[in-house]
């Protein structure tokens, strides 16, 4: 009678500690979905703003959406699209290396971009302000 008590104590014993492991795991396994649900919520956040500001500056501007985004290094597409990242960054307060994935960019571009487009904004003066006192119109009178 003693060596089945004994097993089935061990039997409850191994059956406890492999509940405790399952709870591990799934306990693990919930906070690394949570995790991968954050991150896609943050990226699909950051993808919205940018795309929101890139229908007006592409209208605004005369630049299509397409060179926008694209890897193009000629200057009337970079003012347009540094005016995109700079309103994307004040509107949606996305992170300069989230913007550079979406943008094909590297974060310290994006940061030299947002930082010439908010000087020139701040200054009142160049095509910057221009375009975005025209996106400013516009968005005016889609609302």
């Amino acid at each position: 009678m003693t060596s089945r008590t004994m097993t089935t104590r061990d039997d409850f014993d191994s059956l406890i500690k492999l509940a405790e492991q399952y709870e591990s795991d799934l306990h693990s396994l919930n906070v690394s979905w949570r995790q991968a649900q954050e991150r896609l919520n943050k990226s699909f956040r950051a993808k919205w703003f940018i795309h929101r500001a890139v229908i007006p500056v592409a209208i605004v501007s005369g630049v299509h959406s397409d060179r926008i985004l694209s890897d193009i290094l000629i200057r009337e597409v970079s003012n347009p699209r540094a005016l995109v990242m700079w309103i994307a960054y004040q509107t949606g307060n996305i992170g300069y290396s989230s913007m550079g994935r979406i943008m094909n960019r590297d974060h310290s571009t994006v940061r030299h971009a947002i930082q010439v487009a908010g000087d020139n904004i701040a200054a009142k003066s160049g095509s910057m302000y221009t375009m975005f006192v025209d996106v400013c119109d516009l968005e005016d009178q889609w609302h």
